[in-house]
């Protein structure tokens, strides 16, 4: 194991960065050189807590990202990531800590406390990691999670050709209709199916131009932009009637 000492918080306290578990001495010594290094590299916030540190980060991204990727990183990192690792200092954090934190995502992740996809689990991962190397806070040998279980491994499904064209025959007379043959036949994300407006569509040409995509930000406001990609989505065989 090692300690090193930090600078004191706010209120004149001693702080302290303990790590233990290695399997030598030499283990040990490298892991706090590298801490060390770390740590001088860092402009650490009032308190030194992941907590303190992850909004220094957020108030940061407001210059860099577009809203609804500064929503989504709000959202992660409030809902998953602070409520269970907000309190520890961030030269506190190890690989085992992180491990476990991905564990227990995984078995009891959600609000309701039932257990979180393996896809959200690596959507956590990847903004705590791009956090802490903003940051310049490096824990050594963090992967991301591995469960060995069919239903953690397993992608989401898929339809068929024939399932889709079975949904739709279902769905002929619903109100969103026209929304779910945009989805499938043309392949439309839900943003831009927001988006679409009249004027860009051509029924009697059996076309339609993608401009803008709606989308909500996590504070609840609705907002317009440009989609990922712009192009035009003709029907293969005419519009649908």
């Amino acid at each position: 194991m090692f300690t090193i000492d930090l600078p004191p918080a706010s209120d004149g306290k001693r702080r302290q960065m303990n790590r233990r578990g290695f399997v030598s001495q030499q283990a040990a010594q490298a892991a706090e050189t590298e801490a060390r290094r770390s740590y001088a590299r860092a402009d650490l916030a009032a308190d030194g807590s992941l907590a303190a540190e992850l909004a220094v980060w957020l108030r940061e991204r407001e210059l860099d990202v577009q809203q609804t990727t500064l929503g989504n990183y709000r959202d992660i990192v409030n809902c998953y990531i602070v409520p269970d690792l907000g309190s520890r200092q961030v030269y506190a954090l190890s690989k085992r800590t992180i491990h476990d934190f991905y564990m227990t995502l995984l078995k009891r992740g959600s609000k309701r406390g039932t257990p979180l996809s393996r896809t959200t689990v690596r959507t956590v991962h990847r903004v705590l990691m791009k956090a802490l190397k903003d940051l310049r806070i490096a824990v050594d040998g963090v992967r991301e999670p591995r469960k060995e279980d069919r239903e953690t491994q397993g992608r989401k499904g898929v339809w068929t050709a024939e399932q889709a064209a079975q949904f739709l025959v279902h769905q002929a007379d619903h109100r969103l209709y026209a929304a779910w043959v945009l989805a499938i036949v043309a392949g439309l994300r839900r943003g831009e199916l927001l988006g679409l407006k009249w004027d860009r569509v051509d029924l009697d040409g059996g076309a339609l131009a993608i401009y803008w995509q709606r989308t909500t930000t996590s504070r609840d406001s609705a907002i317009e932009k440009a989609p990922r990609a712009r192009a035009s989505a003709p029907w293969p065989s005419g519009p649908p009637r």
